[in-house]
């Protein structure tokens, strides 16, 4: 392992990875009104409402933004301790694929069709908090990370040396 073969791609799609399962925990969506429900015994209670990220992002978005972590340290692991460069790539590629299309559809969730919040809340009263804006910072900074990652040859690396073969001897000449 040498932290010397980490570049700016893995570096970025690494620590990018990292504040985005962070951010996950912190609360990304505010109601716009504070719901009032009472209790046929007079008790007044507040619905559940779903703000972090883990809760209010939908189950099919929170999996297309693990696979994406999951990828981006795959990313940045294989680039370490990996002896071929096969897995990297592999990484890199799939990283940047999955990381673009879970983009796009954050983006759509943050900007667009924000969650109700558990109660049915309307778009119009529901808070996007700084962390949801931030998430979307740092998945794009993953997909940088892939696509600079995909981009460096490392045409210095050992592991990318490269011995041409010897060169055949040319065949006789026909008379």
């Amino acid at each position: 392992m040498t932290l010397g073969r980490l570049r700016s791609g893995e570096i970025l799609a690494g620590a990018g990875a990292v504040v985005l399962f962070v951010l996950l925990f912190l609360d990304w969506f505010e109601p716009g009104v504070q719901p009032r429900v009472t209790e046929t015994s007079g008790r007044v209670v507040g619905p559940e409402q779903h703000l972090s990220g883990w809760t209010s992002l939908g189950w099919i978005l929170l999996v297309l933004l693990l696979v994406v972590i999951v990828l981006a340290l795959w990313l940045a692991a294989s680039t370490l301790f990996a002896g071929t460069v096969s897995q990297p790539v592999a990484a890199g590629v799939l990283l940047t694929a999955v990381g673009a299309l879970t983009l796009g559809a954050l983006v759509m969730r943050v900007f667009v069709v924000q969650p109700g919040l558990g109660i049915g809340l309307p778009n119009d009263l529901v808070t996007v908090r700084l962390p949801a804006y931030l998430g979307i910072v740092a998945l794009a900074v993953i997909v940088v990370g892939a696509w600079r990652a995909m981009a460096d040859e490392r045409t210095d690396a050992p592991e990318s040396a490269y011995e041409p073969p010897r060169a055949r001897p040319a065949p006789p000449e026909r008379r």
